[in-house]
């Protein structure tokens, strides 16, 4: 049976903190909308300058830039959240410089994202490889869009390696990720749930309005990134309050609590 506690928690907890969001992601969304300038002026120079191609090297490049600040930043935001969430550590503007806690968060991360891949990609492909050859358009769709609610649920059963990079706990491995993450598998599918219905819904708006704006190309992806930045960073903010979460509940049998050398924070 779904459950959705773990959705709760994250609106009261997202609403009740949106000044921090907002102090965290500003820097970030006036990156987005650099870039996002950037890009649109890439597929400009594309469609209708003659030596287009050369230009488009440079705008890349700046754009590759931004977008590895943007990254970099999201490091020391990501683990200023978690830290806010689970010992109360309110973040400041500072807290986006990224350190040592944010290197070995980063290094987690992709360690996570292989993990990810090995389990994920052979199910994808051979999922793939079964559907193409069935001939099946409609199940074409039907699995490709069941593969991230699929990612994502393995995602979040591993995502306690995270926090602990956060407050540089040590390390305890995915296997101990998984096992602490079991009793609360109803909760991650319930969160799923609310996350797919929210991205289904955005997607549904912008393909019913997005070709209805008389702002030209330049003009709409503008819009676009202004209204879409601050949703998605907010749907990222609520997966690092699950991951938190997630953490803090299943952080404290004997075993656990006895390595970190207490309880988290409740």
């Amino acid at each position: 049976m779904l459950d959705f506690t773990l959705a709760r928690f994250v609106v009261s907890f997202v609403s009740a903190n949106l000044r921090f969001v907002v102090l965290l992601v500003a820097p970030l969304f006036v990156l987005a909308l650099i870039r996002t300038h950037f890009a649109a002026k890439n597929a400009a120079v594309i469609a209708f300058a003659p030596d287009g191609m050369s230009a488009v090297s440079s705008v890349s490049g700046t754009e590759f830039v931004i977008l590895l600040i943007e990254a970099v930043l999201w490091l020391g935001a990501a683990t200023a959240w978690h830290r806010l969430i689970l010992l109360r550590e309110e973040p400041s503007v500072g807290s986006l410089v990224p350190g040592k806690r944010e290197f070995r968060y980063f290094l987690v991360s992709l360690m996570l994202f292989l993990l990810l891949a090995l389990i994920v990609l052979p199910v994808a492909i051979l999922v793939s490889v079964i559907t193409l050859t069935s001939g099946s358009v409609f199940l074409v769709l039907l699995v490709s869009v069941a593969m991230m609610p699929l990612a994502t649920y393995f995602a979040l059963r591993f995502s306690p390696v995270l926090p602990r990079a956060a407050l540089e706990l040590p390390w305890l491995g995915f296997k101990d990720a998984w096992r602490k993450t079991r009793p609360y598998s109803n909760a991650i599918l319930g969160w799923i749930v609310v996350v797919f219905a929210v991205s289904v819904a955005l997607q549904l708006i912008s393909l019913v309005f997005g070709r209805s704006l008389p702002f030209g190309a330049y003009g709409t992806a503008m819009l676009g990134a202004v209204i879409l930045t601050p949703i998605n960073y907010f749907l990222l903010f609520a997966d690092l309050t699950v991951m938190s979460e997630l953490f803090r509940v299943s952080a404290n049998d004997g075993e656990d609590a006895d390595r970190d050398g207490g309880d988290v924070p409740a």
